[in-house]
């Protein structure tokens, strides 16, 4: 054999190699891209079926009566919407009502509970006032202060004897006799 012989036949082996290597390597991507869009379709398969799942569990729980009501309201609450935005005369409506009737009716309510709540707050400082002098409020000192006032054993504003007796084993223990 000749040089050109053993050169030629090498450049035909070479060239036979890399013609394998790219029939491969394109073998290779048509698996890849087949394996991709079996995935693609799973994929879709599955978010088809999640939302089927997800409209037959909404339909369910609009099949609840809670469900039926919460949408009867959800509805009336946007043809009330719907109406006040595209109706001028039902607009007009809304706020007559709301600023003759409405509104006063919230300001006698509020009023009357402002009321309520003041006689409250002057009922509990004439409590307040009542109260035991030797009992600070909680705001006045501390948790310290409240352990320090005598309830054990000994009598002391509005503890009678033998109404407590104090736990030997547990100082500032205080259990009721029967």
């Amino acid at each position: 054999m000749t040089t050109g012989a053993v050169v030629d036949t090498a450049a035909t082996a070479t060239n036979t190699a890399a013609q394998n290597t790219g029939i491969i390597a394109r073998a290779r991507a048509v698996v890849a891209m087949t394996a991709q869009k079996v995935a693609r379709l799973a994929v879709s398969a599955a978010t088809k079926a999640a939302a089927a799942a997800q409209w037959l569990l909404n339909a369910a729980f609009l099949a609840n009566p809670v469900g039926a009501v919460i949408l009867g309201l959800v509805a009336l609450g946007g043809l009330f919407v719907l109406l006040y935005k595209k109706v001028g005369w039902f607009r007009d409506g809304v706020n007559f009502l709301w600023n003759n009737a409405l509104k006063p009716l919230g300001k006698f309510i509020a009023t009357i509970f402002i009321g309520h709540l003041e006689s409250a707050r002057q009922g509990l400082a004439h409590r307040r006032d009542l109260r035991d002098p030797g009992l600070p409020l909680a705001r006045d000192g501390s948790v310290q202060r409240l352990r320090r006032h005598p309830v054990g054993g000994r009598e002391g504003p509005g503890v009678g004897p033998g109404d407590r007796r104090q736990d030997q084993g547990r100082p500032g223990r205080v259990h009721r006799v029967r």
